[in-house]
């Protein structure tokens, strides 16, 4: 086990501004851990290089349509290709919800479909 580590700390007003190095680690370096427990340790220059690849302005594969958010400024087009498939899904899905919700009485007597008043043997 390690030792405690003392800690200085710090009181401020409420209107106080946050000091410039809030929340920084020396050299610019980010910790982190996953749920199992791993630790992740970030360093400040790989951040920077990986901001400007391919790979981190490419939005997910699965990524949902959130207005304002995954369009572009003035272009009706989504970042995705797959929200557009989404959008359509969607609206077939709620077109069927309609119908079920809609009652058409002559559609029962149509024929169309099983009869209402047939008894099973």
């Amino acid at each position: 086990m390690s030792a405690a580590v003392p800690v200085n700390i710090r009181r401020a007003d409420a209107d106080t501004p946050l000091p410039a190095e809030y929340s920084t680690t020396p050299h610019g370096t980010i910790y982190g851990s996953t749920p199992g427990g791993t630790r992740v340790i970030y360093d400040r220059s790989t951040l920077l290089a990986l901001s400007n690849s391919d790979l981190s302005k490419t939005p997910p594969a699965k990524m949902m349509f959130v207005a304002g958010v995954t369009k572009t400024n003035g272009d009706n087009t989504s970042l995705h290709p797959s929200a557009a498939n989404y959008r359509k899904v969607a609206e077939l899905k709620r077109q069927e919800e309609e119908k079920k919700k809609t009652y058409n009485p002559f559609a029962v007597l149509s024929g169309d479909g099983d009869d209402v008043f047939d008894m099973d043997d």
